[in-house]
């Protein structure tokens, strides 16, 4: 396999697809003439007309042919006629389409961009060009030329230049900290671990940056930085609200790659806590307590979940038609496929209180639980609700169960609104119309994203959170067909996946069950 790296230099003719994990694909013009199909993430937020040099290989895609995975990529002023006719025809300068550029380009020749950097009243000789129009290009050539000098700062610490208006959009526009992208300079050049802020832009590039602008090694900017880095991390892909401390610091330290700070971090992260950037609080682990490391927000979302669920479990259960089967033996579907102790006990937990939460891993039975216990509330007369976060969970909820499925968003329904604007559809004045909720929560681990959810609903108790003070039950026996198991028999439900969880919620509707009355 040929490892060995290739350069490219050419003019983004157009852009033809940008995936949803930033992998841009675009036709390149080269200076013979020939197009190619350059891919990759480096090429995210790259205009057309814009002259660029990509590094990288060319590779043979099974659908497309060959095409440039480019794995850097720089800007480049545009030299030729052709290329500076391009960019200004791309739409990157307000004011200039492509007639325009023609006769701009026509005027001042290979001058063009000195021109307009450095004399741009003199755009009035261009014919079509009045004194607004010549304003309006000059405003935006400043502001694009800004971004330019923050693209060439990023270059120059060897990171993609397609960060920089995505930097700019961010400081400027979503946190409304800088007037002009000259301020974002200075943000980024004063504080550059800011850079993490911004969609896509991971600790290792402002680590980057800040190491290139002269920022020591043993920085305490850096450390701190470095900390929030994996708090962060183990949030986003393996769904911890906490760290503990210990663990903190020695992941901390194998990210940094250097053992001897590992000596240093415990400070930086008592100067954390004194500036409340982390929360630290004892956390049981085993029989004794341990001092646990959250990240503000994750702690805030967690005891929200943990207050709601405690809420939620106050208010009771009157599901009176479902008493029968707190004691008495559970019925089996079509195939006789029994219970193991361990599902059978999550069954009648979920019969019996208000809230419960079945967790577990594949294969550990949490789908014939599910189905179970959607069995024994239909048979009894009660209404079940399934929801879950997107359209694909909802598929398999529908799939596991045998019943329709939807997502929350449109289990709700649409809002109604009132004079304050909108409002949420059900609340615990108004609740939904069913005895059982049953959410699958598959893959939304972190609490934010419960909180979020939870606000969605409008109404509490959709969680799937547990406590050491909520009713749950964690299932680690297998259900297959093997008479050792208990009797447990059944292949594995659609559905079940690492980490899966299935949230049960019971509804007290005073007065009805079902929407049909009764105790």
């Amino acid at each position: 396999m040929n490892d060995q790296q290739e350069t490219v230099s050419g003019i983004v003719e157009r852009i033809l697809y940008v995936s949803t994990n930033g992998c841009t694909t675009l036709r390149l013009g080269l200076e013979d003439g020939a197009t190619i199909t350059a891919t990759g993430e480096a090429l995210l937020g790259v205009q057309p007309g814009e002259t660029l040099h990509l590094t990288g290989k060319t590779t043979q895609h099974p659908t497309h042919g060959p095409q440039f995975d480019a794995h850097d990529c720089h800007y480049t002023e545009p030299a030729t006629l052709h290329a500076i006719r391009k960019y200004l025809a791309c739409g990157l300068v307000k004011g200039i389409g492509p007639k325009l550029a023609d006769a701009i380009v026509d005027e001042f020749k290979e001058d063009t961009l000195h021109v307009i950097d450095t004399t741009p009243d003199r755009l009035r000789e261009v014919h079509l060009i009045g004194p607004a129009r010549c304003a309006e290009i000059i405003a935006s050539w400043q502001l694009h030329q800004e971004i330019r000098q923050l693209m060439i700062l990023l270059q120059s610490a060897g990171i993609s230049a397609t960060h920089a208006p995505r930097i700019a959009r961010h400081f400027r526009v979503e946190r409304q900290e800088a007037h002009d992208v000259a301020d974002v300079l200075e943000i980024i050049q004063d504080t550059p671990y800011r850079l993490t802020e911004v969609y896509r832009i991971g600790f290792k590039l402002a680590d980057r940056l800040a190491l290139w602008l002269g920022l020591p090694e043993r920085s305490p900017h850096r450390l701190q930085a470095a900390l929030l880095h994996t708090l962060d991390e183990a949030a986003l892909k393996e769904g911890h609200c906490f760290l503990y401390e210990r663990q903190l610091c020695a992941r901390t330290t194998k990210n940094l790659g250097d053992d001897t700070l590992a000596g240093l971090l415990p400070a930086q992260l008592d100067a954390l806590r004194a500036e409340h950037r982390v929360i630290v609080q004892p956390v049981p682990h085993g029989d004794h307590y341990r001092p646990a490391v959250f990240a503000p927000h994750l702690l805030a979302a967690e005891t929200s979940v943990a207050s709601r669920l405690a809420r939620l479990r106050a208010t009771g259960t009157r599901l009176a038609r479902l008493e029968q089967w707190h004691t008495a033996p559970l019925p089996f579907d079509a195939r006789d496929l029994r219970l193991a102790p361990a599902q059978e006990a999550a069954v009648r937990m979920a019969l019996g209180e208000p809230v419960s939460v079945l967790t577990g891993g594949p294969g550990c039975g949490k789908s014939f639980t599910v189905r179970t216990v959607v069995d024994v509330v239909e048979a009894a007369g009660g209404r079940v609700a399934l929801a879950a976060p997107t359209g694909r969970a909802a598929k398999r909820l529908a799939e596991l169960t045998g019943r329709t499925a939807t997502t929350i968003h449109r289990l709700i329904g649409k809002p109604r609104h009132d004079n304050d604007g909108p409002v949420s559809l059900f609340d615990a004045h108004d609740p939904l119309e069913a005895d059982l909720i049953v959410v699958d929560f598959t893959g939304h681990r972190r609490g934010d994203l419960v909180v979020r959810q939870r606000e969605s609903v409008g109404r509490p108790g959709i969680f799937y959170q547990s406590s050491r003070d909520h009713p749950a039950r964690t299932s680690d026996r297998l259900r297959r067909r093997d008479a050792k198991r208990d009797g447990a028999g059944g292949p594995e439900g659609p559905g079940d996946s690492p980490g899966g969880r299935r949230v049960l919620v019971h509804r007290a509707l005073a007065g009805r069950v079902g929407g049909r009355g009764g105790g």
